[in-house]
């Protein structure tokens, strides 16, 4: 108990604002939206660059990531479980700039593919540990508002990401695209690093055996989901009003009780007034 209220006390000191928060998780959320849309104008200049003539050849350059991206968040779950966020994070971020920067400088259309690829399991990362970052820091309404605001910077970017390519396009070629995003994968790791805490309690960590794997597999399918949980699908007006728990936390939750504990407040939901 004594160590438990220590890493409350230590992860209060270090957590980053209720603000840098948010936008900490906006651009993790960001960097996979920048990966699939940001290339899409320029997919006719990289078929001309690396003599690839057939329109739908072209196009495994967005195929390729989305198979790496899906098949990698069955593995970051089980890790981010054992080995913590944190670093684990880093390292996904790491290998998001090298793989990025590798597409930029490939030589072939094969070599492109084969890094593009490698980029989406990269960025199987930021999709599965965003999620579980928020879920260690913050519980009920507090969690539907930070996955709200995620949620709405994530909706924005494939929006405004075909603009940045072209941007980049009309002043210099594709590869400068992939040499960006691996600019701004690097940038994130160097602010994860420095300002993230680790968000897994010590004793909340799990092992890799099958068992445990199986339990929370079985867990995920078979218990229904408080509202917010589903943040990520609803508007921000919509969570508030499906979010009965006025408990408003900035900090771990116990790993027993998975209540928030340390500066929380918990008011009383609102109820009808007799006449």
């Amino acid at each position: 108990m004594m160590n438990s209220r220590a890493d409350v006390t230590d992860f209060a000191r270090k957590r980053p604002a209720f603000g840098e928060f948010v936008v900490m998780m906006a651009a993790l959320m960001a960097s996979n939206a920048l990966a699939i849309d940001a290339m899409l104008p320029a997919l006719p200049a990289i078929g001309e660059s690396l003599d690839v003539v057939e329109d739908n050849r072209r196009q495994l350059v967005i195929t390729v990531y989305l198979i790496g991206f899906g098949i990698s968040q069955l593995f970051y779950g089980p890790l981010s479980d054992r080995l913590g966020r944190k670093w684990l994070l880093v390292a996904g971020l790491l290998a998001y700039a090298l793989f990025g920067l590798m597409a930029g400088l490939a030589g072939s259309f094969d070599l492109l593919l084969a890094a593009r690829a490698l980029q989406g399991v990269a960025a199987g990362a930021t999709r599965v540990l965003v999620v579980s970052i928020v879920r260690d820091c913050y519980q009920g309404s507090a969690m539907a508002r930070v996955m709200s605001l995620t949620m709405i910077v994530f909706m924005i970017v494939p929006v405004l990401a075909p603009a940045f390519g072209q941007a980049v396009l009309a002043v210099s070629t594709w590869r400068h695209i992939f040499i960006g995003l691996g600019v701004y994968g690097a940038a994130l790791s160097v602010w994860m690093a420095l300002r993230l805490p680790e968000t897994l309690a010590p004793e909340n960590k799990r092992s890799l055996s099958v068992r445990h794997i199986g339990e929370a597999a079985l867990m995920t399918l078979s218990v229904r989901r408080p509202p917010a949980a589903r943040a990520p699908i609803m508007s921000s007006s919509a969570a508030r009003l499906t979010t009965s728990s006025s408990i408003r936390c900035s900090m771990p939750c116990d790993s027993k009780s998975r209540l928030p504990t340390g500066e929380c407040s918990t008011g009383r939901s609102a109820r009808p007034t007799r006449g």
